[in-house]
């Protein structure tokens, strides 16, 4: 079934240079609907080149979901194919999941950080939900989005804490004046993850923690590994027993990162990744899927282990990094 809102999407025109090292001498390592996903031969950096101009990338926001609504909905627009949503088990609540998320996510944050409360900014807060959920256990939580959130979807305690602008450095957020800056699969999305790290590093406290999750460049690779010479695309969007989030995805996921590149992008701005963690699925899918996930975390946390965490074949890569000592910074 074909979808009938396909929306003509601008063919890719704009050329950069690796975000990373700077050079201009990359691999192309697969095509998505038009678009080259590209390797740097020096730093092993993968991102889409040439992709959208800015107009046009956020024009798949504002013109169609605009930035917090449900991706199947905006890939379904976008490739002109029906995209089912994987099917949710009996008595799955998505908040609740995600409420339990949360607890973890501050729990880890307490136990390396030894403080049960401070400031926290997100970047690309969407409607607020994991800032909502910080202020309701006593953090004074911050949100920056690039569009403003419909007031319908945002909770009123925290409607003046998120913060819109095309650009953090414009919100004015005074430097060293955030203990927690989480960046939940966004830096994929932005322009230039270099200028944004850097703008990051500036507004955390010297004892600050960055949390970043993005995608996992290895298991993308591997699943349209998968897509193109196993499974069909249209089965793939038609199943519901398949998360599709975490394909490449080059309208507006600029950037492909590995551990080995996010580690490079920290010690440009003297940060050292914490720790690395495995995560179970958020949101939960079918029976099927979820046994899938469920053996896939299994493995990926036996070799995130064998390996003393520094490999990582799980979907997500979630980070936390902290500035690294002055006594450190040459050695």
């Amino acid at each position: 079934m074909e979808c009938q809102d396909k929306i003509a999407i601008a063919k890719p025109s704009e050329w950069v240079k690796c975000n990373l090292c700077g050079s201009d001498n990359t691999v192309a390592i697969f095509e998505e609907r038009g678009f080259n996903i590209v390797k740097c031969k020096i730093c092993g950096l993968v991102y889409v080149n040439p992709r959208l101009k800015d107009e046009d990338r956020l024009s798949i926001y504002q013109d169609v979901t605009k930035a917090e609504a449900q991706w199947h909905k905006r890939l379904q627009i976008i490739t002109g194919k029906r995209v089912v949503p994987p099917a949710r088990l009996p008595d799955s609540d998505l908040v609740d999941e995600l409420n339990k998320y949360y607890q973890i996510t501050l729990d880890r944050i307490e136990h390396i950080t030894h403080k049960k409360n401070g400031r926290i900014l997100d970047i690309g807060c969407g409607p607020g939900l994991w800032i909502y959920y910080a202020k309701l256990h006593g953090w004074d939580a911050y949100g920056f989005e690039i569009t403003k959130p419909r007031e319908s979807i945002v909770k009123d305690l925290i409607k003046d804490n998120i913060l819109v602008g095309e650009r953090l450095e414009e919100v004015g957020f005074p430097k060293k004046s955030f203990d927690i800056v989480t960046l939940w699969h966004v830096l994929e999305h932005i322009p230039d993850p270099a200028k944004c790290l850097g703008s990051v590093k500036e507004l955390m406290k010297d004892d600050g923690l960055m949390i970043v999750a993005v995608p996992n460049y290895h298991w993308i690779r591997f699943k349209a590994w998968i897509m193109k010479h196993i499974i069909s695309e249209d089965y793939y969007l038609s199943s519901p027993h398949f998360n599709k989030w975490g394909y490449f995805f080059p309208e507006e996921h600029l950037y492909n990162f590995s551990l080995k590149t996010l580690e490079a992008y920290f010690k440009k701005y003297d940060l050292k990744i914490k720790k690395v963690f495995i995560d179970w699925p958020v949101q939960k899918k079918s029976y099927l899927s979820e046994c899938i996930y469920i053996i896939l975390v299994l493995i990926s946390r036996l070799v995130n282990f064998m390996t003393r965490s520094r490999i990582n074949i799980y979907i997500n890569l979630t980070l936390y990094a902290e500035n690294i000592p002055p006594g450190e910074k040459n050695s």
